[in-house]
């Protein structure tokens, strides 16, 4: 681990490697780093978002709300296309 990282989590799927890190600031503020790392034929990718320390509540609060409708409309999709399949056979 970095001088300042505090703790780190990645998730890889496919060509995408997710990482999660708490890193801590030169002034000694926490703040979460989340990045992503895509493999292309060029080489790497690198996308970064930074949340501070006094927006980390706000910002979770945020995308739990945004999971959670992402989670029903899947949901939605999903029983309109078992529908579908169920009216073909």
């Amino acid at each position: 681990m970095k001088r300042n990282e505090i703790h780190t989590t990645h998730l890889t799927r496919g060509s995408r490697t997710y990482f999660f890190d708490i890193k801590k600031s030169e002034q000694g503020k926490l703040y979460l780093n989340i990045s992503e790392s895509k493999k292309t034929e060029n080489g790497f990718v690198h996308q970064r978002l930074l949340i501070f320390t006094e927006d980390v509540k706000d910002f979770a609060e945020a995308f739990q709300q945004t999971y959670s409708k992402f989670k029903k409309l899947m949901d939605v999709d999903l029983a309109k296309r078992k529908l579908k399949l169920a009216k073909k056979t």
